[in-house]
């Protein structure tokens, strides 16, 4: 379990134009989201080495079956904590940073790295009263939920994200925080990395908790998709 981690500050970054991908079947990084890692394969190890002298940057990249990358959104992020083992291997933590595109794969041996486009939320002209409701609605729905699965011992990914000033981040920044926090199922945590448009966001993690509310006070064993 995590305490609630936010994103480093930006304006004590600067964002590379390319960056390492370290390839997982299944998973995706939200910006905020801590991911421990653990590096043992050689080329992972060089990959390692490289970020830690680099600007400590590295994507996380989705993968399909038979090992070629996905297309789309995936997560760019930074490593917070790195551990050296006597063996050579890592213990890392990486903090999700931003969404992003891959323009061009630039090398693949003896680990892949691209050419990256960094995506910025967008939030198509929505009016500043619709913005803070939809905050609100989400905070109110994920502290309901959070409340409920620690009180009958259900798996949450971050200790606590009561204290988090909703009405002071920015929309799309609580949407991630909670859609990593909860533990959505990797299909829907996945089509909310895919989602750039903070208020459609919003609208999809309002749609999934709801139904995860409603499911866990009837107890339903089946999870309804986000739309």
């Amino acid at each position: 379990m995590f305490e609630v981690t936010l994103p480093f500050p930006e304006e004590s970054l600067i964002l590379p134009s390319a960056a390492p991908l370290f390839p997982l079947e299944g998973a995706s990084l939200l910006p905020g989201e801590p991911m421990p890692l653990h590096i043992f394969e050689e080329r992972y190890k060089v990959m390692t080495e490289a970020s830690l002298s680099e600007g400590k940057f590295m994507a996380i990249a989705g993968v399909k079956p038979g090992g070629s990358l996905t297309e789309g959104v995936f997560g760019l992020g930074r490593i917070a904590m790195d551990e050296r083992l006597a063996d050579g291997r890592f213990n890392l933590v990486l903090i999700g940073l931003k969404r992003i595109r891959i323009r061009a794969v630039t090398q693949e041996s003896p680990y892949l790295k691209a050419e990256i486009e960094v995506l910025e939320d967008a939030y198509s002209q929505t009016a500043v009263n619709v913005i803070n409701m939809l905050s609100k609605e989400v905070y109110n729905l994920g502290r309901r939920i959070m409340e409920i699965k620690k009180n009958t011992h259900k798996e949450i990914a971050y200790a606590d994200l009561e204290s988090l000033p909703y009405d002071l981040l920015p929309l799309g920044m609580l949407c991630d925080l909670y859609s990593a926090a909860l533990a959505l199922p990797p299909l829907e945590k996945r089509m909310m990395l895919e989602e750039t448009d903070a208020v459609r966001r919003a609208e999809k993690l309002i749609f999934t908790l709801r139904f995860e509310l409603s499911r866990l006070h009837t107890g339903q064993s089946s999870r309804l998709p986000l739309q």
